[in-house]
């Protein structure tokens, strides 16, 4: 926990799973909660955000059948956001596998690392209580693919208005 609006000293590591998709070249949505306090404290002023220092992007199970095939990740802090290019998307991690002869392919193991660190150690700051996953996958074999994704986090402390500055440009 922070003192004195200082960050936490130790970051923390949260792991969640994606909805596993029920039929091949699926689209699932997951609602990550995040774990941040929302009850008021009465010694000290701010609030509590999620700050995101690294992310690791982890896709499982993707058998591929046809000549090109594709998934994406979207990582965002409203539900519904499948592409990269709306403000409210925190990444967008897109690949695509180009066989070069006949036969199903594995995905190779592919843990993608994103840093949100700029140089003076501070990350992104999160002002929802949710994250949303959108896992998309085009032309695949299996139908029970599905992502892990890993936070890297800690909580930081912040004045209200920085709070509604923050949620604000996350809606």
């Amino acid at each position: 926990m922070s003192r004195g609006g200082q960050p936490d000293k130790h970051p923390q590591l949260l792991v969640a799973k994606t909805n596993e998709q029920t039929a091949a070249d699926a689209d699932t949505d997951t609602i990550i909660p995040l774990p941040v306090p929302r009850f008021a404290t009465q010694t000290r002023s701010g609030v509590w955000c999620f700050e995101i220092l690294k992310l690791w992007v982890h896709i499982k199970n993707v058998v591929t059948l046809a000549a090109v095939n594709s998934y994406s990740v979207t990582i965002a802090t409203a539900p519904g956001i499948a592409e990269g290019w709306d403000p409210r998307s925190i990444i967008f991690h897109s690949y695509n596998i180009v066989p070069g002869a006949a036969g199903p392919y594995v995905t190779p193991p592919d843990p993608h690392e994103y840093s949100f660190e700029d140089s003076g150690g501070r990350g992104l700051l999160i002002g929802t209580d949710n994250l949303y996953v959108h896992f998309h996958t085009l032309a695949t074999a299996s139908a029970l693919n599905y992502a892990t994704v890993r936070f890297l986090y800690r909580l930081r402390r912040v004045s209200a208005t920085e709070y509604i500055g923050i949620v604000q440009s996350q809606q």
